[in-house]
Formats: structure tokens, sequence, C-alpha cells
């Protein structure tokens, strides 16, 4: 049997998805985290960041750069749901 590869971001079968991949799944709510909104619901995010979320064109820039630091460290707290993996039902915070 030959090992799996993401399509996207070629992540090995048990290891974590590239950050943004969007074929990883949230650790929270098991759906992709790029569209699933647990972002904003989770990090508490107020309109500005909302929008910075929404429009995501530099996030190497405020507020965008401290938001997806934030996510990231949530999502490392959390535990990245590695490629082959699915993650358990009825995932929350």
């Amino acid at each position: 049997m030959q090992p799996r590869y993401c399509p996207e971001c070629e992540a090995g079968e048990g290891v974590p998805h590239e950050p943004f991949c969007s074929k990883e799944r949230c650790p929270f709510c098991g759906g992709q985290p790029a569209s699933c909104g647990c972002i904003v619901t989770l990090l508490g995010l107020n309109d500005e960041g909302r929008q910075a979320v929404e429009e995501y064109e530099d996030d190497s820039v405020e507020p965008l750069r401290s938001i997806v630091a934030r996510w990231d460290e949530a999502l490392e707290r959390k535990g990245r749901v590695p490629f082959g993996v699915e993650p358990a039902e009825g995932a929350h915070a």
C-alpha cells in the first residue's frame, strides 16, 4: 500500500497540514478552518477583526497578523487534525 498525501499541501498521512491548507479539518467543529467561523467565535473578534478575516488580504500586517497568530496558537493548543485523520465527532471547544 502506497502512502497517501494531501492533494493540496502534500502532508503525509498522520502529519498536520500546512497552515491554511483548505483540506485541513478544524479541531473545534470538524469543518474547514478557512471557512468554518470558529476563528471569529473562539477569538471573540470585533467587527474590524471579522472584516479583516473575511477579506484576508495580507497576514503580514495588522490587524490580521495578530489574529492569525492567536488562531494558530488556539489550533496548536487544541491539536491540529493531521491528514488522514477525522476530527472527533461533535468536536467542540
